[in-house]
């Protein structure tokens, strides 16, 4: 029976699907260890205030943007050999409310669409054994793995909406694809129920292909609508990013069998644009802070509600833009996040055991 409690735990606290839409955190337990054939579906919804939109990386210095995003995703674990593996999806669907803080220039105030679709890999380095329910629940007992390592391969293809005539779009026309790190360690005596702490840590990097349709929005001159034409002489062939890396962390811990909390970091680095080869001496450089708390209401599903904001910033190569209290344009501003995230695990043979 206490091998049957540990399988449950891999079930009901661990699972998630690792789907950030863009560049949002993956969140607190998303990459501990699971029985292999667990299937688990994620919906999860997002609400951002700041000056970007769905990616991150693409900072709009005088706008203010309120985006509302829906996740639905999909994610396998299996084994490539002794390795447990996990293959993740998923296509956000993302609503951009926009408003300026300097006068306007004709920019669309609202938009919603698909946002870019996600793709995962991860594969096991470092004690994960790919293993079926009852041989899963004897190694989380009897091995106690005090770190657990992944590999992860990501990538973003294009198919969120764009169109060249905006300033703001929810897809950005560009590959993404991240290499990544995740590393578990437990702090805790052991994984039993209710009594674990582990820290998170998952360093991560995107590299970017170039936009080589860039966004020139139509705006007005004495009524006149002149982006059309000024688009030929003035937008760029090509705009392009540099490689942006990532920071994510985590320190959990168990309240009881059904909660836990955990203190969330997130911070990010790099992503300078340059347009025509002409560089922006935009790089970014700041740090969210957030809080979880999650739970398993039942016992096939986890619920967890996440909150962060960007307490701190700190500019690298651009000066503090003029009446927003020191806010740098390479900085997200304002930047306040809440997440919610439901999955729904599907392994009845793990199950049946409880």
């Amino acid at each position: 029976m206490r091998t049957a409690t540990f399988a449950a735990c891999g079930l009901a606290l661990t699972l998630g699907c690792g789907r950030p839409a863009q560049a949002q955190a993956y969140g607190p337990r998303q990459f501990w260890l699971a029985p292999a054939g667990t299937n688990v579906f994620t919906v999860s919804g997002m609400y951002s205030s700041s000056n970007t939109v769905v990616d991150t990386s693409i900072i709009f210095p005088n706008l203010n943007v309120d985006t509302y995003v829906v996740v639905p995703s999909y994610a396998r674990f299996f084994g490539i050999g002794d390795r447990l593996s996990q293959v993740s999806v998923a296509v956000p669907y993302a609503w951009a409310n926009v408003s300026l803080s300097t006068a306007n220039r004709g920019v669309t105030p609202s938009k919603q669409g698909l946002a870019d679709s996600y793709a995962h890999l991860t594969v096991g380095l470092v004690n994960t054994p790919a293993l079926a329910p009852a041989e899963f629940g004897a190694y989380m007992q009897q091995n106690n793995p005090p770190v657990v390592v992944y590999g992860l391969m990501a990538v973003l293809p294009p198919t969120g909406d764009y169109q060249n005539d905006r300033l703001v779009n929810i897809g950005t026309n560009r590959w993404t694809f991240r290499a990544g790190l995740p590393t578990t360690v437990r702090l805790s005596p052991n994984w039993a129920p209710g009594k674990t702490t582990t820290f998170e840590i998952l360093p991560s990097v995107d590299l970017y292909t170039p936009n080589n349709d860039p966004a020139f929005p139509e705006f007005s001159i004495r009524g006149r609508q002149v982006g059309s034409r000024l688009a030929k002489v003035l937008a760029p062939d090509q705009t392009t990013q540099a490689p942006m890396g990532t920071l994510e962390m985590h320190l959990t811990h168990d309240l009881n069998k059904k909660l836990w909390v955990s203190l969330d970091s997130y911070s990010r680095l790099g992503g300078e644009t340059s347009s025509d080869g002409t560089a922006g001496g935009n790089q970014q450089a700041w740090t969210a802070l957030g809080a979880t708390i999650g739970g398993s209401p039942w016992s096939k599903a986890r619920l967890s509600f996440t909150g962060a904001a960007v307490p701190c910033w700190r500019a690298t190569t651009t000066a503090p833009m003029a009446g927003n209290s020191g806010f740098s344009s390479s900085s997200p501003s304002s930047y306040v996040d809440c997440v919610v995230r439901f999955h729904h695990l599907n392994h009845k043979a793990a199950l049946s055991r409880v």
